[in-house]
């Protein structure tokens, strides 16, 4: 009759440690959606800048072409080495935007996954 009700409160704790494991699961994995959203919520606004910053540069660069052309056909003709200096400069510094924006895509893309696996273990 002991030995019964020792086994009978066993499984019962092992019923309820088993509840409690899943409410566990079930509460890290809601924090881990939650800081996953989060964490996506942050990324999306690098990725708009980037495309907005993407956007300009080209609107810029067609912008200074366009300007460029302007000038060159009311001067006669200007040096088209002239030209390709303004687009080197404006290609270089629209690659080192993008630069800087997909180091900062990475860089929090990692901090998603770092903070993901964390939360998994």
């Amino acid at each position: 009759m002991y030995v019964g009700r020792l086994v009978a409160q066993a499984r019962q704790v092992d019923r309820r440690l088993s509840e409690a494991e899943a409410r566990f699961d079930a509460l890290v994995s809601a924090e881990v959606e939650a800081r996953a959203a989060e964490l996506e919520r942050t990324l999306a606004r690098p990725r708009r800048l980037a495309l907005e910053a993407r956007r300009r540069g080209r609107k810029i660069g067609e912008t200074r072409r366009a300007a460029l052309a302007e000038r060159e056909h009311a001067a006669g003709a200007e040096p088209s080495e002239a030209l390709a200096r303004v687009e080197q400069r404006v290609a270089h510094r629209v690659a080192e935007l993008n630069a800087d924006l997909e180091r900062t895509e990475r860089g929090l893309s990692s901090q998603l996954a770092a903070l993901a696996q964390r939360n998994s273990s």
